[in-house]
């Protein structure tokens, strides 16, 4: 025998429920300590094969079988049974300590057949053993809307249909079938370990105190426990992923026509041209000479090209004529370098670029071109990073803070800001649209933007010529969604979303939350009006896990909120109603066994209880009681008859005579 050392008690637990709910799984998770996947756990069905033989051949499943309970040491035998109605189980009731009676939290059918069919049969075979009820997948209830769970199912659809609401049992409806069974209910999920090892603490639990009331001389079971109350699962809510800034300085990743290079060229002021002009339709208005090794002039000219309409236009342009020593090709490749940070991997003359770098005084480029040669690419991606960063540092500098070389001015509504076409076409479709088609805007040297401030149009123009955007408040972001919605600037409204959610996480972890439930408030119709789902999605998110304080605080607010979205927040408020009642009814068992254990604790403070094992107080009693006998009885006379009576007199006088 396994339990023949002195204070060891050997506990047999059968599992039954219907098939398919979860019982080997709970108790490999148990006895084998098993961890299993979510992949893991919808590919595979393991069907009844835990047996009790597992227990003499498996000597870690043995050594893991015992545990220490309320300071008994307990070998725990766990016996799996099939769920078929039909079959007969009697084998498996034999001596049984307890029952774990499983059904699953995705399965109302399973609930009601424990109690239809389930519980009858415990009943039938083991009269006076306790029986626990267990809900098994309680991680059902929280993943029924997970992605990646979902998208399981609809890759294997239709032979596996996904959970829907409609489909969990509530903690509410499972404690009532337990109230009317008269047992206890527990929960367990095999995927979160929750409940695992709590819910056969406590079955071995009510083994023990079954046993004790049995054999109620067995002082190592006087400290065990009553099963302990069980704490709701809480599940976590979560927030939407961002996009990382990784987007070049000018580079698009798919441009409408052409290469981003080759519109940069098109639309630069600086015109790649060799020594000799031979363009007919050039008026000279501006000429000077140079004194540097890859320049020799500069000049500007009215200069008469096509437009994309097949149109003959005419257009100031700065001309820069190249030494000999620099050639086209290696000036193409420089200028390339010089908006993307990057150059042709075709191009082959790289003593030609390095040579023109060295001339144009680019030690970046060198430093780039240097790597290649010496077959050091690997280098060359943190030289990249460098190298966008000071360009985005300049830019800064010179174009937004000093507004150099700026070629159109746009009119807002409290005052006016310049720009730089060549950059705000490179970054935005809908200003490329605008000054390269037959709008007025193409040609107007004023444009005017209603509806927009200046300090929104400086994030903007800040984002269109260094790809960054600064911290933002929550209060103002709601014009420059706008705008950026305007523009159809996704990334743009990406990265505004990731400042205003950093700043809201700020402020929860600074201030009171109670200010950021405010602003998601306010925040969530723009949102989703502009187009900013990741925000309204976090807002949303936010909004459900304070449904409580958001009642409390603001319910003009929340009555003013779209119908639809009242609907969602009301479906998926955390925590949810069920868990509320669950955590209600807890606190409420929890001060009822809290006033029980306190009134017996006062009942045996006061010395009650057998004379063996009675106070000294008690005892003394006790001893005057027997020394003077007629003296109690005389006592316990008066007690018992109302005073001046003649019964009364007559006894003292009979008792005093016979006395003496």
């Amino acid at each position: 025998m396994d339990n023949t050392e002195h204070h060891q008690e050997l506990v047999k637990c059968v599992v039954v429920g219907d098939t398919a709910v979860g019982k080997t799984r709970l108790i490999c998770a148990r006895a084998c300590n098993k961890q299993l996947s979510l992949s893991q756990l919808l590919t595979t069905h393991v069907p009844t094969v835990w047996a009790i033989d597992q227990y003499r051949i498996y000597k870690d499943v043995l050594e893991r079988s015992w545990e220490v309970v309320d300071g008994v040491n307990v070998s725990l035998r766990l016996w799996d049974t099939f769920g078929d109605h039909e079959k007969d189980r009697r084998f498996a009731y034999g001596r049984s300590d307890v029952v774990l009676l499983c059904f699953s939290l995705a399965s109302p059918n399973s609930l009601r057949n424990c109690k239809a069919m389930w519980y009858p049969e415990i009943r039938k075979f083991c009269p006076n053993t306790p029986v626990i009820l267990v809900g098994c997948k309680n991680d059902l209830r929280f993943m029924y809307r997970d992605e990646a769970y979902l998208d399981f199912f609809r890759e294997r659809s239709p032979f596996l249909r996904a959970i829907r609401k409609s489909d969990l049992v509530m903690p509410d409806q499972a404690r009532s079938i337990a109230r009317e069974l008269g047992v206890t209910y527990y929960e367990t999920s095999v995927l979160t370990y929750y409940g695992v090892n709590e819910v056969f603490e406590n079955a071995i639990r009510a083994a023990l105190i079954a046993r004790r009331q049995q054999r109620f001389w067995m002082t190592n079971l006087k400290k065990v426990q009553r099963p302990l109350l069980q704490v709701s699962s809480f599940g976590e809510a979560t927030s939407g992923d961002f996009n990382e800034d990784t987007e070049f300085l000018i580079r698009v990743e798919k441009p409408s026509r052409g290469g981003v290079w080759e519109q940069l060229k098109r639309r630069s002021s600086c015109q790649v041209l060799t020594s000799t002009c031979n363009t007919p339709n050039l008026r000279v208005c501006a000429n000077r000479e140079l004194n540097h090794p890859a320049f020799t002039s500069i000049r500007v000219q009215q200069v008469e090209d096509m437009d994309t309409q097949g149109r003959l236009t005419a257009s100031l342009q700065t001309i820069i004529t190249l030494s000999k020593l620099v050639t086209p090709q290696a000036m193409q490749q420089t200028l390339m370098f010089l908006y993307t940070g990057t150059i042709d991997s075709k191009f082959t003359q790289i003593q030609e670029i390095r040579q023109a770098a060295e001339f144009m005084e680019l030690p970046e480029l060198q430093m780039f071109v240097s790597n290649m040669q010496s077959h050091e690419e690997f280098l060359n991606p943190e030289l990249k990073q460098r190298y966008r960063q000071a360009v985005r540092v300049r830019l800064n500098d010179l174009c937004l803070s000093q507004g150099l070389f700026a070629d159109v001015i746009f009119q807002l509504d409290d005052g006016c800001i310049p720009a730089h076409k060549p950059l705000l076409m490179a970054r935005c479709d809908m200003m490329r649209a605008m000054f390269s088609g037959d709008f007025r805007e193409g040609s107007a040297k004023v444009i005017h933007f209603p509806g927009v401030r200046c300090e929104v149009f400086r994030v903007l123009l800040c984002y269109l010529y260094c790809d960054a955007v600064g911290p933002l408040s929550p209060h103002r972001c709601v014009d420059l969604l706008e705008l950026a919605n305007r523009l159809c600037l996704p990334r743009l409204i990406n990265l505004i979303e990731k400042r205003v959610v950093e700043e809201l996480v700020r402020i929860c972890t600074t201030n009171d939350n109670s200010d950021v439930v405010e602003i998601c408030l306010k925040l969530l119709e723009p949102c989703k009006l502009h187009n900013a789902d990741q925000l309204a999605d976090w807002c949303m998110s936010h909004l459900c896990t304070n449904y409580n304080k958001l009642c409390k605080m603001s319910p003009k607010l929340l009555r003013s909120l779209h119908p639809d979205n009242q609907e969602y927040l009301m479906e998926n408020r955390w925590p949810p109603v069920w868990y509320l009642k669950d955590f209600d009814y807890y606190d409420k068992c929890a001060s009822e066994r809290e006033r029980e254990e306190r009134v017996m604790f006062k009942r045996g403070s006061s010395g009650g209880g057998c004379l063996c094992f009675g106070s000294s107080a008690a005892r003394g009693a006790t001893s005057n009681f027997r020394l003077n006998p007629l003296n109690s009885y005389l006592r316990l006379s008066r007690w018992a008859c109302p005073p001046n009576s003649g019964r009364s007199e007559h006894t003292f006088n009979s008792l005093d005579t016979s006395n003496e």
